[in-house]
């Protein structure tokens, strides 16, 4: 190869995916399509939205988790997708429960994360996928920011968080998820945004080259957040990828002329450019045998239109529906996924004849794509949310649904087939309070869902509900004929001191982001067709004083950067519970059959 054309290969180039590398046509060597979705392809169609991480984390069932995962990466194969920006393996890993991204990832129990890492990886590099593990390390809250929000409910005037640890937590606790993923023989990981005790991740030698590569003997490729190209080269990245987020096409050529201009001046070795190449990125290229009968890139992940014009180039969507038998089995997952908190014998449902559903959580979304990829819109509030069920949670874990099963559709179609009434006031605020209570007060069973809808770039304020969901919640518990079954769609922790005691409250289901399969999942447990057996992948508290004060950052100090202190060391989740003699409301591990 020329020089170009190696830099050809660790730069970005516009392209139909959601970021594109360059490639060597004269040696059939073809660009990498790179595309976000530990819960499914994201920005395309006809694919399955699958229950997010944590959700099937919560099943504890090694057999299903490597299922999803098979079928998740053939999803992607079919697609022509070659490197999925996932699994999220332990960045975050759950450090503190005011992380928004906590629901991409699996468990803030080092053991648990490991096993499903590894389950993960193995099962979706079966296809012939590589998998691009992230994010490497210590990623455990979202930047700080200061700045008014921007048109579209982003967050401005941000800076990235410098994770300060000392080498003994990060070995023994963050560490090891990272070190199953190598083990499983994943193709790539993804560098963090965040900083590790004052050095940008991307560019730290220590963590990419000694105990990355050296100790734990990663032998693919690091993609990720690049802040230079000097240094990142240096430190160990081994491919400077942006995308159309990020940059103009602009931008895209001058990404590679600085790192063939740093080659030709000696300020980065052409040996460590022939590293990046023979040893890194297309090593797993050729080891997942993509260079022979791999599906070539059928989609684009600007729309869903059959075209789209970007830069000058034109990239299609064939629609090539890579789903199969894939509902039936996401069904399984949800509901073998699906925690019984709480159980006075109300369920199974049996001899009822009247049920009324409360809460906009119950509906039917508002629009399936028509807030964009991010899944999130901003209908009467500044603030990121998704309308209707809570099926997954918002930014790069999520996925379009082609369907979404709605709870009330599927409440309704159960109970039809047994002769059951059900009603149904699908609101949450007070201005309704009334007709919720009339329709309570005349139904055997009140079914209430709430939700916590968490979304990329945005960290948590508070542990509560969205949308006032514990005053719904009370509001039906008060007026209702016969017991309160709560159905709790949140990506993490919540407390629920002021309703679990109600009197009236027979039954609490915990059911995460459960992906399109949402509806028709629940009615197989509150029917009894499926007996619940899924146990919780963290520790739920009694109050926010329950975690540690000062687990999430929210100032940028008086540096150059904000700093979180991990002083807690290894005492995470149940382990701070332990250490310091505290009650939880439900202890990791804790579900009802």
């Amino acid at each position: 190869m020329t020089l170009e054309e190696k830099v050809n290969l660790t730069t970005a180039v516009t392209g139909p995916c959601q970021a594109n590398s360059g490639g060597v046509p004269r040696l059939g060597i073809p660009g990498l399509c790179f595309n976000d979705g530990p819960a499914g392809p994201r920005y395309t169609d006809f694919v399955t939205q699958w229950p997010s991480a944590f959700t099937a984390t919560a099943s504890f069932d090694r057999e299903l988790i490597e299922e999803r995962a098979k079928r998740i990466g053939k999803e992607f194969r079919g697609k022509g997708i070659n490197v999925e920006l996932g699994p999220v393996t332990g960045g975050p890993l759950g450090r503190s429960p005011y992380a928004g991204r906590n629901w991409e990832a699996f468990t803030p129990d080092p053991y648990l994360s490991s096993t499903v890492s590894f389950l993960t990886v193995r099962g979706m590099q079966d296809s012939g996928l590589i998998t691009c593990a992230k994010h490497y390390i210590l990623y455990e809250q979202e930047p700080v920011c200061d700045g008014p929000l921007d048109g579209e409910g982003g967050r401005t005037g941000c800076r990235d968080v410098s994770s300060e640890v000392d080498d003994k937590t990060m070995k023994e606790l963050y560490l090891p998820s990272f070190a199953e993923t190598v083990r499983a023989g994943t193709g790539a990981v993804m560098c963090s945004y965040n900083k590790i005790n004052g050095t940008a991740a991307c560019e730290s030698d220590d963590a990419l080259n000694r105990i990355l590569k050296d100790e734990l003997g990663f032998k693919g490729f690091d993609f990720g957040a690049t802040h230079s190209t000097l240094r990142s080269a240096l430190g160990g990245m081994d491919m400077e990828l942006p995308g159309e987020y990020f940059c103009n096409r602009y931008f895209l050529i001058l990404d590679g002329q600085r790192l063939l201009k740093a080659i030709r001046t000696g300020s980065v070795p052409e040996s460590r450019l022939d590293d990046m190449i023979r040893f890194r990125i297309l090593t797993p290229w050729y080891a997942s045998k993509q260079h022979t009968d791999y599906p070539q890139v059928n989609y684009q992940k600007h729309d869903l239109s059959d075209s789209k014009e970007v830069n000058g180039h034109v990239f299609r969507n064939e629609h090539r529906d890579v789903r199969e038998d894939n509902a039936v089995y996401a069904r399984k997952v949800a509901a073998e996924s699906t925690v019984l908190l709480k159980n006075s014998g109300i369920l199974p449902i049996r001899g009822i004849r009247r049920i009324g559903v409360f809460g906009t959580d119950a509906d039917y979304p508002s629009t399936l794509s028509g807030c964009g990829p991010d899944l999130f819109c901003l209908v009467g509030s500044k603030r990121r949310y998704w309308n209707g069920t809570v099926t997954i949670g918002g930014g790069s874990g999520a996925a379009y649904a082609d369907y979404i099963a709605a709870p009330i559709e599927a409440v309704t179609l159960k109970a039809r087939q047994q002769s059951i009434r059900v009603d149904h006031v699908l609101q949450d605020d007070a201005a309704h309070f009334g007709s919720i209570g009339w329709v309570a007060y005349q139904s055997e069973i009140c079914l209430v869902f709430v939700s916590l809808f968490l979304v990329e770039g945005w960290d948590r304020e508070h542990l509560r509900l969205d949308k006032g969901g514990e005053e719904l919640i009370k509001q039906v518990e008060k007026n209702c004929a016969g017991e309160v079954v709560v159905i709790l769609h949140a990506g993490g922790q919540v407390i629920i001191e002021d309703w679990i005691h109600l009197p009236k409250i027979g039954a609490v289901l915990f059911a995460g982001y459960p992906g399109q399969e949402t509806g028709n999942a629940l009615v197989d447990i509150l029917w009894g067709d499926k007996n619940p057996s899924a146990k919780l992948p963290f520790t739920m508290g009694k109050s926010p004083n329950d975690w540690p004060k000062d687990s999430i950052v929210r100032h940028m100090g008086k540096g150059a950067y904000p700093i979180a202190r991990f002083t807690e060391g290894l005492a995470i989740d149940y382990k701070w519970f332990d250490k310091h003699k505290i009650t939880p409301r439900y202890e990791f591990g804790y579900g009802l059959r």
